[in-house]
């Protein structure tokens, strides 16, 4: 079995377990519901009510969710989580190991020689070097993590303006189209959990609007942009237009 296929087959089995634990909530809510209306207890019937509302619409939500899975509605959204997963695993990791580099550097030299490196013309063609080993290192992280886009975001990508895409593992890809004249880069991001930010960005400023499902977009922040020195660059230098 794949790893998708696998992974799609726990998301269904913990969405059913979830669906199961959910309906016995709501039968004991119910139970509890008639309990309370014997005793005419009005300030707690409507609170048990309010819990049976919402337990009532979780099994529905769920219940939905196993019926998209079934037809494979699902596929690139649970592919897509999938991958956002590995990515985390993958990110926890690198952090950890470069704390264990730092941790085994500092215990390698000791303060006097460090100052007397850093003075140095060898020190200083080390540290070129190191940061040379850095930039490829991260650049080839940057190519793997481009490799994983959807599918479904690349066929997109193929009928958007050059001024509209996605952000994906924090790197920015625009459409193949030609831009919209006088209008803001629009990049869309998923997030787990059903949010997807929305990022408008100008010259000036960037702009972050936060979006639950069907519900309407709403501001999340402001960040005010710097100007760019004409000699800097970085990894989005690299990402197709």
């Amino acid at each position: 079995m794949s790893q998708l296929k696998q992974y799609i087959e726990n998301y269904k089995r913990n969405t059913d377990i979830d669906l199961r634990r959910t309906q016995k909530f709501l039968q004991t809510a119910e139970k509890n519901y008639e309990n309370v209306r014997k005793n005419n207890l009005k300030s707690e019937m409507v609170l048990v009510q309010k819990n049976i509302a919402r337990l009532t619409e979780k099994c529905e939500h769920l219940k939905d969710i196993l019926g998209k899975i079934e037809r494979r509605e699902m596929d690139d959204e649970i592919e897509e989580q999938m991958i956002l997963e590995q990515h985390e695993r993958e990110e926890k990791e690198r952090v950890h190991l470069v704390k264990l580099e730092r941790k085994r550097k500092n215990k390698a030299f000791d303060a006097n020689l460090l100052k007397k490196h850093r003075a140095s013309e060898r020190k200083m063609n080390h540290t070129k070097k190191w940061e040379e080993k850095d930039l490829i290192r991260e650049y080839n992280r940057f190519e793997r993590n481009s490799e994983s886009l959807p599918n479904y975001m690349k066929k997109n990508l193929s009928e958007m303006p050059n001024n509209k895409g996605y952000i994906w593992k924090n790197i920015r890809f625009y459409g193949e189209k030609d831009p919209l004249k006088d209008q803001p880069d629009i990049l869309f991001e998923k997030m787990r959990g059903g949010v997807m930010y929305i990022h408008e960005i100008t010259e000036d400023e960037h702009k972050i609007f936060e979006k639950k499902g069907k519900e309407r977009k709403r501001f999340f922040k402001l960040i005010p942009r710097k100007k760019q020195k004409a000699d800097g660059f970085n990894l989005f230098d690299f990402v197709k237009k």
